[in-house]
């Protein structure tokens, strides 16, 4: 009876100790990116840095780095100036595509996220001045870049 006991308990203790899957958190938002110099599309999720909701995008998700999660839940930070472009959806449903500030400005100033609202058309530069300091702003209308 001890053996059967010992058993049950060693199998239960294997099971509930087993392999866990790793979910996504409503801050991980799906993303895809293509690195500089390559050609294939990358999919995976992206942590957002939210300051009052999870919902919404913000800059500082990628200004410096981004902090990417894989479906087995492995984390990698990935550079600001390593992308060549990037697709972001929001829990809102709103799709923000970032290009590189090479391609466009042909200087690297890293990410610029495309803009428009129906009267302006055009880039916007989201930027640190200092390491601790909020982001500021500077935007490149379409008209001039080329």
């Amino acid at each position: 009876m001890k053996k059967v006991i010992s058993l049950v308990c060693l199998l239960f203790f294997i099971l509930s100790y087993s392999q866990k899957t790793f979910k996504y958190k409503d801050r991980h938002f799906p993303a895809r990116y293509v690195l500089v110099g390559r050609k294939d599309t990358i999919s995976t999720r992206v942590q957002n840095i939210g300051y009052v909701t999870h919902k919404k995008f913000y800059a500082e998700t990628y200004v410096g780095s981004i902090l990417t999660i894989s479906e087995s839940g492995e984390k990698q930070r990935v550079q600001e100036s390593d992308i060549q472009y990037m697709e972001i959806i929001d829990l809102e449903g709103v799709k923000r595509k970032l290009f590189s500030s090479q391609l466009i400005l042909g200087k690297n100033v890293g990410l610029l996220q495309k803009y428009n609202d129906g009267e302006k058309d055009g880039y916007v530069d989201y930027y640190r001045v200092s390491l601790t300091g909020p982001l500021s702003t500077k935007f490149y209308p379409k008209q001039v870049i080329k």
